[in-house]
């Protein structure tokens, strides 16, 4: 139902529960407040709104820089949806823990990983590579579930990078269980990229290991991720359909996740 269908029939909302989407689309700002607005109006009236937002605005920025004049902004997005008076969020894989630790109300994370491994699986791909030890936590759990869909425990290979950041740019200095590699389909699993960069020198390191074939997953593809799709080593880039792509790549594969967010809004119901 649309906002302007709601607004004619004001009197349908008392006492309602609306799971509201709020997607993170071009311009950013101004969809952004439009949904505060409408969120806003929609609790004068007497509905109690969650937000689904696939996308949470502003998320990575969860880290004050003082010296820079720059506050948390993350932080900032969560005061301003609590303060329209949203009753719950439901988001797909915040950039960081803390992002939901923003909320005083409850919040619910989707992670998107068993749509992504429902896309493995199909693939048999059996290698995780971890772009950098900050997502080895993640990419632990993709190996462990992923080998438990082969139904082989430690089927799965597991391989984390070590990527530096230097003036020059970014640098991959090697990796761990890197000689798992050889024969096998690999993929390199992040929670976001804008340009691929990470994803397409991650996949020029590991080719004299001799993989078999390798993809790149991403969550989030907030650019074009032009770097993965122009790179020689990789096969495919798979993203989920949190944000819009205009991309048109053969290269590039968009997977939904449509189903993950129906299970936690029916959770959600279950409970009354």
């Amino acid at each position: 139902v649309s906002f302007e269908v709601l607004r004619s029939h004001p009197e349908v909302l008392r006492g309602v529960k609306i799971y509201w989407f709020s997607a993170s689309i071009p311009p950013v700002q101004e969809n952004l407040f439009r949904a505060l607005a409408q969120t806003q109006w929609l609790q004068s009236q007497g509905a109690a709104v969650q937000w689904v937002t696939p996308y949470l605005p502003y998320a990575r920025s969860d880290k004050p820089e003082f010296g820079l004049g720059v506050a948390a902004q993350g932080r900032l997005v969560a005061d301003l949806i609590e303060a329209v008076g949203t009753q719950g969020v439901i988001v797909a894989r915040a950039h960081a823990p803390q992002s939901l630790g923003f909320f005083k109300i409850h919040a619910d994370e989707i992670s998107a990983r068993s749509t992504l491994i429902q896309y493995l699986r199909a693939h048999q791909v059996d290698c995780v590579i971890s772009p950098d030890a900050g997502f080895q936590k993640d990419a632990t759990r993709y190996q462990q579930e992923l080998s438990e869909a082969y139904g082989k425990p430690d089927s799965v290979c597991l391989v984390v990078m070590n990527k530096q950041r230097t003036a020059e740019g970014e640098q991959v200095l090697g990796g761990t269980g890197l000689e798992q590699i050889a024969g096998r389909k690999v993929v390199i699993i992040d929670d976001e990229t804008a340009t691929g960069g990470t994803l397409g020198h991650v996949a020029e390191a590991i080719q004299k290991y001799r993989p078999a074939s390798v993809f790149a997953v991403v969550t989030h593809l907030a650019g074009s991720g032009q770097k993965a799709l122009d790179s020689p080593w990789i096969e495919k880039l798979v993203v989920t359909d949190t944000l819009p792509s205009r991309i048109q790549s053969p290269k590039l594969e968009v997977v939904s996740i449509a189903e993950e967010i129906k299970a936690v809004i029916l959770s959600h119901e279950s409970e009354f």
